[in-house]
């Protein structure tokens, strides 16, 4: 069962159909829900052969997965009570994200909750570092001008910034991103030196494709995070008060060396300057949020139902979005 659990965590970032969608949404849809009906199969011949379910009772109770089944139940409220119930149910067809694709996921999230084991958490969390290690790999394969298996991808919009085999250099962000702490974690924690090292390599190759994504608002989350991982360090003495302020004193002249020299000139850190390109980004921003606030005032309670938001925004829309688009 925990292979085919890894399978579907391995093989959906890696897995990719081209040639109709920009982001290859529908092919890592079609590919995760095929790996999940799967997993079902699966898992109801294992109940099959056991004659019982044994529900993990504890497991459920946990904050987490009430949360998680909270946010199932208004999701299926918002749907039924949706002006366009279709829509909400499949999704708009160029990502189709409804409903329809949470009930895959929660599935997916049921059968881990019962039946990951505590001992297989570690390898999982490994498989998942693995997978992300490998598409920020491609992708700085690709900034190395290597690109064998997106050739005919129209990427121009992304202006050299690396998308690898997410579609996106966001999505790609926001895929690495919260697995460089995962690597860094099975650096510290393997005692062999050998896989020590390859996590660290790893990690390298990972911080390296986030910052060639250019996403500067996971760049800025995960030093966010690691802001505060290192605060809960120093205050749990995990790290002790001399090191946290070397530590401290190098990222403060790591800052400085960034923006006050030729390197303040680099895609990333270019990006995060206020410039006329980078705040009319902002400004665009802003422009669709404060469309999407009179949205959720006509419809506060539950929406107009998951992923129809592209359905309903051109009727909020200002006329300075389309300027700034």
């Amino acid at each position: 069962m925990n292979y085919l659990i890894n399978a579907v965590l391995i093989i959906t970032p890696l897995a990719y159909i081209t040639g109709y969608s920009s982001s290859f949404d529908l092919g890592k849809n079609f590919f995760a829900r095929s790996l999940i009906i799967a997993l079902i199969y699966a898992y109801g011949a294992l109940l099959v052969y056991k004659g019982k379910l044994e529900i993990q009772s504890n497991r459920w109770k946990n904050p987490i997965t009430l949360a998680f089944l909270g946010i199932t139940g208004v999701l299926i409220l918002s749907t039924i009570f949706s002006p366009t119930p279709i829509y909400s149910f499949f999704g708009v067809y160029q990502r189709q994200f409804g409903l329809l694709s949470w009930f895959f996921i929660a599935t997916f999230f049921a059968i881990i909750v019962q039946n990951l084991r505590p001992e297989s958490v570690k390898k999982s969390a490994g498989f998942i570092a693995a997978t992300a290690i490998a598409t920020s790999a491609y992708g700085l394969l690709q900034a190395a001008g290597i690109d064998p298996l997106f050739s005919q991808f129209s990427a121009a919009m992304f202006e050299g910034r690396i998308y690898s085999t997410l579609g996106n250099p966001d999505f790609l962000a926001q895929f690495i991103g919260p697995t460089l702490p995962i690597a860094v974690t099975l650096a510290i924690l393997t005692k062999k030196t050998t896989h020590k090292a390859l996590w660290v390599i790893g990690g390298l190759i990972i911080f390296a494709a986030l910052l060639l994504t250019q996403s500067r608002a996971s760049f800025v989350g995960v030093l966010s995070a690691g802001f505060l991982f290192f605060i809960i360090a120093v205050y749990k003495k995990v790290i002790s008060r001399k090191k946290a302020a070397i530590i401290g004193l190098v990222a403060v002249i790591l800052a400085i060396v960034t923006f006050t020299t030729p390197l303040k000139n680099a895609p990333l850190v270019n990006r995060l300057n206020l410039d006329a390109i980078n705040t009319r980004s902002m400004n665009s921003r802003l422009v669709i949020w404060s469309s999407a606030v009179q949205l959720i005032a006509d419809h506060p309670v539950l929406g107009t139902g998951i992923d129809t938001f592209r359905v309903y925004f051109p009727q909020y829309a200002s006329p300075d979005f389309f300027t700034l688009e």
